[in-house]
């Protein structure tokens, strides 16, 4: 009798679907610019990123989620990457979409593969990512 009632208190488990969209940090060379050019090795953004194990942060976030289905998340690169730079700018989360919208070494930061003129989420998924 005790574990029907344990088990009625237990929350629903949600699920959401992990997709990895790519294995490792994309390099400087390969993120694509379609206005042109290539991204500056000495950006804040790109030192700030190369000492980050990214794979292996990317590998346990993923272990935390359904695989094959449920709503899709956004990647750990991106959700770690959009708290660090908002802390470090002291940004409200609808600004901080604007930045990253704007520019593309916070993109490259996130984990972008290439410039996006459309935000890559809204600023209400802060609220998850924190």
């Amino acid at each position: 009798m005790q574990k029907s009632t344990d088990l009625s208190r237990k929350s629903p488990k949600v699920c959401h679907l992990y997709r990895r969209e790519h294995r490792h940090q994309l390099s400087l060379a390969a993120f694509f610019l379609p206005f042109g050019g290539q991204l500056l090795g000495d950006n804040r953004w790109i030192k700030l990123a190369e000492p980050i194990p990214w794979n292996e942060l990317e590998d346990d976030y993923a272990t935390h989620f359904c695989k094959g289905f449920g709503a899709p998340v956004k990647s750990f690169c991106m959700a770690l990457g959009a708290l660090i730079i908002k802390a470090r700018l002291g940004l409200t989360d609808e600004e901080l979409v604007e930045q990253i919208k704007e520019n593309p070494y916070p993109q490259f930061f996130v984990g972008l593969e290439a410039f996006e003129y459309a935000a890559p989420f809204e600023p209400s998924m802060m609220v998850y990512f924190r």
